[in-house]
């Protein structure tokens, strides 16, 4: 018994580096969950318990349902733990066939887990360990990511807990990952590009075997040919921006990658992409003022953001006071401010709500 008597452990389901999990009987909640409790070994290991620590804070704070569920932390003789929600269904390395996941379905979990990787970037983490391992499925079947152990704080860098060196799963690091260096929330773009083809064709986009060493494979350019064969040349083109080399090349947020994927996939119906020009024969929505060009930019809406393309416009498309570059799309919000040139204002909700309902155009 654990928690003064509260939690009845049933039986040990898995143990990692920090921890060992156990499923049990919460007489508080009325169900089964699970028990993430520190080892006895570790106990007196300071770095051990401040890391556990750590990463039920974060999960407290989340509340997102892209994670693991927290219901409390205990001490149990000595030692830390927490008390999550039990998912059996597995994980996906578990479930990975030998030749991949239904292509519908990859895509499906890889949306999944970039939205809450969003939720975690947005309070300045890294998680810094994604693989199939650390991706559980609830009974509805939908992808959850667990085991923050290793997250990496971006605004503190004094913070003890953030491991420093090569850290993390040497077949799912990043290229910055693998070399020791710095990382931010685009190696967590690029791991969940490998963990989108690992789950479409069965295999990470290297030659096998994978590596001759702990660190080769994200250092190779990746093979996208059996991934486009199963996806097709869209979904593989967002997969390969993620897996740009250079962190500056890749999306810069979790969210821009999800809404390119929408797109690729044809969630975006032709009615809810629009263009703003000047040209009647072109553009769907005229608009007039300094600097509009003929064609100026392109709108997509999805899920709630608007994916944002300035088409090469004479004076420049702006969000909120920065300059887009030419033809690459960014993932905005509705309440964003949108300029084109410098003076044309653009009310995106407005647009939302009128001509994409037939209301105006």
């Amino acid at each position: 018994m654990l928690d003064d008597g509260w939690l009845e452990v049933l039986e040990r389901i898995g143990t990692g580096g920090t921890a060992s999990v156990y499923r049990a009987y919460d007489h508080r909640l009325g169900g089964e969950v699970a028990v993430k409790l520190l080892r006895p070994e570790l106990a007196q290991r300071p770095r051990a318990l401040s890391c556990l620590q750590a990463e039920a804070s974060v999960l407290a704070q989340l509340k997102h349902p892209g994670f693991v569920g927290f219901y409390r932390q205990i001490w149990h003789d000595g030692r830390f733990g927490m008390v999550l929600e039990l998912l059996d269904s597995g994980d996906l390395a578990d479930r990975l066939p030998m030749q991949g996941f239904e292509p519908e379905q990859a895509v499906r979990w890889t949306q999944q887990l970039l939205e809450a990787l969003d939720a975690l970037h947005a309070r300045g983490m890294v998680h810094r360990d994604l693989k199939l391992e650390n991706v559980l499925l609830d009974a509805q079947g939908n992808a959850r990511l667990a085991d923050l152990g290793i997250r990496y704080d971006m605004r503190d860098e004094t913070d003890e807990t953030n491991l420093r060196g090569r850290t993390g799963t040497p077949r799912t690091m990043s290229p910055e990952q693998a070399r020791g260096g710095i990382v931010d929330q685009r190696s967590d773009i690029y791991t969940a590009g490998l963990l989108l083809c690992e789950m479409a064709t069965g295999r990470l986009p290297f030659p096998e075997p994978p590596a001759t060493g702990p660190v080769v494979g994200p250092l190779l350019a990746p093979d996208l040919d059996q991934l486009r064969e199963v996806v097709g040349e869209d979904v593989a083109a967002v997969a390969a921006r993620a897996l740009a080399p250079a962190p500056e090349h890749r999306f810069q947020r979790a969210l821009a990658m999800r809404v390119a994927l929408n797109a690729a996939v044809g969630h975006a119906s032709k009615r809810r992409r629009i263009r703003l020009g000047r040209d009647a024969s072109q553009v769907d929505v005229l608009t007039e003022g300094d600097g509009v060009s003929g064609v100026h930019c392109e709108l997509q809406w999805q899920d709630g953001y608007v994916m944002v393309t300035d088409l090469d416009s004479t004076n420049g498309t702006f969000v909120n006071g920065r300059a887009l570059e030419p033809y690459v799309p960014l993932a905005v919000s509705l309440d964003a401010v949108l300029l084109l040139g410098r003076s044309v204002s653009i009310d995106l909700l407005e647009l939302q709500v009128g001509y994409l309902t037939g209301d105006w155009s």
